[in-house]
């Protein structure tokens, strides 16, 4: 049998129907995290817009950034561990 190179050699997709029945509440979790990369390298890669603004007022000087997403690209198949500021810029400020 020939597997593509690029393949990593304990993860070869077959044709068998996995039983998830037997697997406890971990191996699941750890079968699905897998699955999920598998299948996220045939999707397009992910695009942010990312923005950075500094201000000098004085001697303070400002700066903040945010990121927004463009294109949810291999995104789509992967869980989102951060529920907060899902869908929304997410913006930090600091001072120095």
């Amino acid at each position: 049998k020939k597997v593509a190179q690029s393949s990593h050699h304990a993860i070869i997709p077959t044709a068998k129907t996995p039983v998830l029945t037997g697997l406890t509440e971990r191996e699941k979790y750890v079968y699905q995290a897998i699955v999920q990369r598998y299948v996220a390298q045939f999707y397009p890669h992910a695009e942010d817009d990312a923005t950075v603004i500094e201000l000098q007022c004085g001697s303070h000087r400002f700066k903040t950034s945010g990121k927004v997403e463009r294109v949810k690209g291999w995104r789509v198949v992967a869980k989102e561990e951060k529920e907060e500021g899902k869908g929304k810029s997410e913006d930090s400020t600091s001072q120095s």
